[in-house]
């Protein structure tokens, strides 16, 4: 069974960028919404 999600997480090297890009558009992002 794939699960890709199992390589990103914990340790994703751009989900500190896409977070600061996302909050630059204005949009709130919130930690641990994406279990």
């Amino acid at each position: 069974m794939f699960q890709p999600w199992k390589d990103d997480y914990p340790r994703c090297p751009h989900r500190g960028q896409m977070k600061s890009q996302l909050e630059k558009k204005g949009i709130k992002v919130v930690e641990g919404t994406h279990h």
